[in-house]
């Protein structure tokens, strides 16, 4: 045993479990032959060696641990890298698409403008054309009943109020009504609102606000006074009111009017 001892002393093999069995079984035969300083003397070897073996299994185990977490650690942050390369191509692919689309919104709002803007120059020249064939009408008209014998009643009062209108602070006092006209006129509301019915198929009040849309036209194509101002000068108070009438006789707002009375200037 003194042999083999010296060997695994000579290799530095002297931890392991073998050489603590044997120093155990040394320990027990030195004790049963009585020779027990070399029982204490094994015993304490033993012992040793235990506390050694204990301590390199613990260290053992510490080395295990440190190696599982290394690699939980590698784990993790493979893990996040991929997480982050995933967030970083989301972001990407967000942005694109944003980008995309608020190039496709901006292409969209131009061509509707565009289009918009083209479609009220075609309203804006179609509503002047029909504004001078209504006034050649309204002459014509006037020269044949001037012409014939016996104009009709409806006929010649028809042609006071055109007449009467031809004075913006008429259409553009803010109270002018059925009334006024029928004031100014000298006769009642009845054959005001018969000789509109008849010549020109309106009503008194419509026939008013004709003219305070024409008015309001004429002021937004010469003027760079407010729309609300406009409106005001005009005899109609409620900016509301103004934009829902302008919007009725030119199917286009009082500032859209304004727009393209200005481009079409510049281009004429």
């Amino acid at each position: 045993m003194d042999r083999i001892d010296a060997e695994m002393i000579a290799r530095g093999d002297t931890l392991n479990a073998n050489y603590y069995t044997g120093l155990q079984l040394r320990s027990t035969a030195a004790e049963m032959r009585g020779r027990y300083a070399d029982a204490l003397h094994y015993t304490h070897r033993a012992s040793v060696i235990q506390d050694s073996l204990e301590f390199y299994n613990q260290r053992e185990q510490l080395n295990e641990l440190a190696t599982v977490y290394h690699l939980q650690e590698e784990r993790l942050a493979r893990q996040q890298k991929e997480s982050e390369a995933r967030t970083y191509r989301i972001i990407a692919v967000s942005t694109m698409m944003l980008l995309l689309l608020t190039a496709f919104i901006l292409w969209r709002v131009h061509r509707d403008n565009r289009l918009l803007t083209e479609k009220n120059r075609r309203l804006y020249e179609l509503y002047h054309e029909q504004e001078e064939h209504e006034e050649q009408v309204v002459e014509d008209t006037a020269g044949v009943e001037a012409e014939a014998q016996h104009p009709t009643f409806n006929a010649q009062l028809y042609k006071r109020l055109c007449a009467l209108m031809e004075d913006p602070a008429v259409f553009t006092d803010p109270d002018a009504n059925h009334e006024t006209l029928a004031r100014l006129v000298g006769t009642n509301y009845k054959y005001v609102y018969d000789a509109l019915h008849e010549c020109a198929g309106t009503t008194p009040a419509d026939f008013i606000n004709h003219y305070r849309i024409r008015h309001a036209a004429a002021l937004l194509t010469t003027t760079d006074q407010p729309v609300g101002l406009i409106a005001e000068e005009c005899g109609i108070a409620s900016r509301p009111t103004f934009n829902r009438l302008f919007r009725e006789h030119y199917s286009m707002t009082p500032t859209e009017y304004r727009n393209v009375a200005n481009q079409t200037s510049v281009t004429v």
